[in-house]
């Protein structure tokens, strides 16, 4: 099963389902089609046993991959699988570098004058306080859209990951600011003010929403 870093898909399994062999799947069963998985793929070598993946990305780490419908056709106990390309309505490109990296390659995607949303990370110990301030002034007047913005030097140093490819997408708002605020130095009464004055914004963001709504 192939699944992709931000492909959209949670590691979740129940038991050992992780590891059931396609022998389960009886012999005269024509065409298997499964579900969940959104990297369009057989199962091994057969080509009536597939996950056909989702028809649109539905994370950053497909980008660049090209989606596809299943046709299947039935002819007296023979069974054809052609594969139909989807459309790319929406580029998506995810930028990974030091600033420099970033930099230049959000210059080279300016020259395309073409609609791409981006996730951006920024990796290796250069410290960027005003990191999205300075991206958003990089695509400004551009086709580009900045959706995402990380930084791994944050993750890996102040949010203290449970396992190995955690990533922030796996996290809510209340999760990243516990960690960050266990790895402070404030003491007890600023963890306390910090805390309610933290869930006086989260709160005004939902009253936001629901005025929106």
């Amino acid at each position: 099963q192939t699944m992709l870093e931000g492909d959209g898909v949670r590691r979740l399994y129940v038991g050992s389902l992780n590891s059931v062999s396609t022998d389960i799947f009886a012999d005269d069963l024509d065409y298997v089609a499964l579900g969940h998985l959104h990297v369009p793929q057989k199962l091994g070598k057969e080509e009536t046993r597939r996950y056909s993946g989702s028809p649109l990305p539905v994370g950053f780490g497909e980008a660049g991959k090209t989606k596809s419908l299943c046709m299947v056709e039935f002819d007296e106990g023979r069974v054809s699988v052609n594969l139909l390309p989807v459309p790319v309505f929406q580029k998506l490109e995810r930028i990974k570098g030091n600033w420099q990296e970033i930099s230049f390659r959000i210059r080279e995607l300016k020259k395309l004058k073409t609609e791409i949303w981006l996730e951006v990370t920024l990796v290796g110990d250069e410290r960027i306080g005003d990191l999205r301030d300075r991206l958003e002034s990089e695509v400004a007047l551009s086709a580009l859209k900045l959706l995402c913005v990380k930084d791994e030097w944050i993750l890996n140093h102040h949010l203290n990951p449970t396992h190995a490819d955690e990533t922030l997408e796996e996290m809510n708002e209340w999760d990243v600011f516990k960690r960050r605020l266990a790895a402070s130095t404030f003491s007890d009464a600023q963890r306390v003010e910090l805390t309610r004055a933290y869930e006086e914004i989260i709160q005004s963001f939902h009253d936001d929403d629901l005025r929106a709504e």
